[in-house]
């Protein structure tokens, strides 16, 4: 029986939404605004099991980040991390002081009054990222600003969910929490990227080499739950695991086929996550309030949009691009409702916060919606509503930034230090991670009552290559800044031969620093005296041994993640490959693409291409391979091949012909 009210809920849901987007694609709505719509057709009178429908919520949310994580991959966000700290720290803090205000004439304590400006700030996940999906080339210049503030909103929820709960609990500070959230954030982010961006890659190309569809979607949407699985796990929404995962299988070999497998998961179960949200829209609460709510939202609508476009300007984004970002940024959404239902749980303010949440949703969608897909098709009409006074301000402002530059020889130090500093703080950040998990597992499963200090030799040894690479990059550091101070005029020798004394001691005072912060995060793994120098005696003797081959492995290891970053790039197109073969090869013979089709039992078929030599034995290029309706530009050596794949070959008549007889 469960099952039968699970399916009529799942068909009420999907038929309903179907239906009424078709009737509403004719008069030019955008799809969310239909599901919308369809939920509150819905209701809660159609619906069996509410929960079933929950939890397939939430996986539309899963699977809606998934994808834009893999639209936006690391590279693209890395370039616009700092920016999106800065906008979302300004829409934060703006959002804060209008819903505070608001609050208070709403008659709410302080306390409740600070809750709702932390709901009105946070930006619904879901909705904004299927707005950038469907705006996919449309909003390029914005587009991955937007989402990495997403992610960073992201972090501010959690915060937010911290600080809030333990206001409501006498004697937990609050504020204490709020780093505690922040370094457990830092720390999970930092470890699964780590393990991931190294293990991914190689299951990925395990399963390209099966050639099988079925596993490949397998191992796609498996990575996506898992990682989102361990973020809810460990206290952290699902919807980060997610993005996270999408934006580490972006840098794999099956980037391309990624957008097309999820795709399908995708419209499924986001449509019942819109749908959802609709269901819960109480219009017996909205009619009986419906003027405190109308003014409302149009003050949350305002607010939102003047704190969006003020955040995007202020990192130099153009007015127009700035616009449809706050646009596309207005609704509020998933974070908004759960710290809705906190503060009604308990008892933070007199006024139903969850309604008022679901209302403010329901109403900043709307308008975005109506909004959005006007703002991207007449951006030259949007810079016709911004007065002159407004044009010459932020052009004065974006000179400004444009003049700010930092001294030559302080731009060259800065850009010596950047890559051993971003080491160091990963290291650190990693090495934290590790010990706390190793710490969580010794209080669960008491190893330390049979094994004194295995757990604390284990999670040393593992730590080993990253902390000879910390010592190393702090040392690199150090001398760096030294020379910085101390080298002056002509006189251009290194620090250790002007003083060397004085280089010495700095040096030691850094790696006893080093020193003293490894042993304080791992001293709770440690046993009591004297039994602590057993493990300690004998890391120190297997650290002395094996110093230069653990400083090998974090080299492969390094080596490795750069090769990952490096392969996630976006492929060049066949006509960039092909010109750079004819800078390459310089060939005396006319050069020609001619096409092959594999055929089956061939030499070819199931073969990849580095098993087949091409290239070293032929001196021909395969530079595109169409499968099924499929292009796969430039592939790797691990590509394999399958009877009725058509290759491209690249090279002269006698090359061609060579390649031809090896791959039949």
């Amino acid at each position: 029986m469960e099952a039968l009210r699970f399916l009529q809920d799942l068909a009420v849901v999907l038929c309903t939404a179907a239906a009424v987007l078709l009737l509403l694609r004719k008069l030019g709505w955008p799809p969310v605004l239909g599901y919308l719509a369809a939920g509150l057709l819905i209701g809660s009178r159609l619906v069996a099991d509410p929960a079933s429908l929950k939890a397939m919520a939430e996986i539309g949310v899963v699977f809606l980040l998934f994808a834009l994580g893999v639209e936006f991959n690391l590279k693209r966000l890395a370039a616009v991390g700092a920016k999106a700290l800065v906008c979302a720290g300004i829409e934060a803090v703006a959002m804060t002081a209008v819903g505070y205000a608001a609050g208070l004439l709403l008659g709410m304590q302080p306390v409740g009054a600070l809750l709702f400006g932390g709901i009105i700030s946070l930006a619904s996940t879901a909705i904004v990222a299927r707005s950038l999906l469907e705006a996919k080339g449309k909003a390029a210049s914005w587009a991955e600003l937007a989402s990495a503030v997403l992610i960073a909103e992201d972090i501010l929820a959690i915060c937010l969910l911290a600080f809030f709960s333990s206001a409501g609990q006498p004697g937990i500070p609050g504020v204490a929490v709020l780093f505690v959230q922040l370094a457990r954030f830092a720390m999970l982010v930092t470890l699964i990227l780590f393990v991931g961006l190294l293990l991914l890659p190689r299951v990925v190309a395990i399963v390209e080499r099966s050639g099988m569809d079925e596993v490949r979607t397998l191992a796609i949407i498996g990575t996506c739950f898992g990682v989102s699985f361990l973020t809810a796990k460990l206290g952290f929404s699902s919807a980060l695991g997610a993005f996270l995962a999408g934006a580490m299988m972006s840098e794999t070999a099956a980037a391309a086929r990624l957008k097309t497998t999820v795709e399908p998961f995708k419209d499924v179960f986001g449509a019942v996550f819109f749908v959802a949200i609709g269901m819960l829209i109480d219009p017996s609460w909205l009619l009986a309030n419906w003027l405190p709510a109308l003014a409302l939202l149009l003050l949350v609508v305002a607010a939102r949009l003047a704190s969006n476009l003020f955040a995007f300007c202020a990192v130099g984004e153009p007015k127009v691009p700035s616009l449809q970002a706050a646009v596309a940024r207005l609704p509020i959404g998933e974070f908004s409702f759960i710290l809705a239902q906190l503060g009604d749980d308990l008892g933070l303010s007199e006024v139903p916060l969850n309604a008022v949440a679901i209302f403010l949703c329901l109403g900043t969608t709307l308008v975005s919606g109506s909004l959005f897909n006007q703002s991207l098709d007449r951006a030259e009409d949007l810079g016709r509503l911004f007065p002159r006074w407004f044009d010459r301000l932020l052009e004065e402002y974006r000179s400004g930034l444009r003049r700010l530059s930092v001294p030559r020889r302080m731009r060259l130090v800065l850009e010596l230090l950047r890559p051993s500093i971003l080491q160091i703080v990963a290291n650190l950040i990693g090495l934290s991670g590790l010990f706390v998990g190793a710490t969580a597992l010794q209080r669960s499963y008491k190893f330390d009552e049979k094994l004194p200090g295995a757990v604390w030799m284990a999670t040393t040894f593992i730590s080993l290559p990253f902390l000879l690479a910390l010592w190393r990059k702090t040392q690199a550091v150090t001398l760096i800044l030294l020379e910085d101070l101390t080298t002056r005029g002509a006189d251009t020798r290194p620090p250790a031969e002007t003083h060397p004394r004085m280089t010495r001691f700095i040096l030691l005072l850094a790696t006893i620093g080093v020193a003293w912060w490894y042993i304080s995060i791992s001293l709770s793994l440690l046993p009591a005296w004297p039994y602590t120098l057993i493990p300690l005696g004998l890391m120190l003797l297997a650290g002395l041994f094996i110093w230069r081959g653990m400083n090998r492995l974090y080299a492969r290891i390094q080596a490795s993640l750069r090769e990952t970053l490096n392969t996630g790039q976006v492929q060049p197109e066949t006509s960039a490959t092909l010109v750079s073969y004819l800078v390459e090869a310089k060939p005396s013979e006319p050069v020609r693409i001619a096409a092959y089709r594999v055929r089956p039992h061939s030499r070819a078929d199931g073969r990849t291409i580095g098993e087949l030599s091409l290239r070293a034995d032929s001196g021909a290029t395969v530079i595109q391979i169409n499968r099924a309706g499929e292009h796969i530009l430039s592939p790797g050596s691990h590509t394999r091949l399958h009877h009725g794949d058509e290759i491209l070959l690249v090279g002269d008549d006698g090359q061609v012909t060579t390649a031809r007889k090896l791959l039949d």
